[in-house]
C-alpha cells in the first residue's frame, strides 16, 4: 500500500505546493490514510482548502479507506514527524 499512497498524495500535490509548505508526512493502514501538511507559518483558510482538495483526490483513489489530512503550523526550525514516510520535503 506504501507505493499507492505515496503516488496518490504526490499526484494530489501537483500544482498545490506553495512556498510555505515545508513537508507532507503520511501514514497508512488497511482502513486509514493519514497525512500532515507542515506549513512554515500560521494556517490560513487557503491552506486548509488546499489540503482538503488533496484529501479529496486521495479519497477518490481509496474509496473504501478513511482519509484524514490536516494542515499543521511548523515554523522553520520546528521538528516535524515523518509518520511512516515523507511524500514531500522541500529543501531547506
Amino acid at each position: 500500500m506504501r507505493v499507492q499512497v505515496l503516488l496518490s498524495v504526490q499526484r494530489g500535490l501537483l500544482g498545490e505546493v506553495t512556498p510555505d509548505l515545508r513537508a507532507v508526512a503520511v501514514a497508512w493502514s488497511t482502513g486509514c490514510v493519514i497525512g500532515r501538511f507542515y506549513y512554515e507559518r500560521a494556517i490560513t483558510d487557503d491552506m486548509v482548502e488546499c489540503v482538503n482538495e488533496i484529501e479529496t483526490s486521495v479519497m477518490a483513489d481509496f474509496p473504501d479507506v478513511e482519509v484524514r489530512f490536516a494542515a499543521v503550523s511548523a515554523p522553520e526550525g520546528t521538528e516535524m514527524d515523518a509518520l511512516e514516510a515523507w511524500a514531500y520535503v522541500r529543501a531547506e
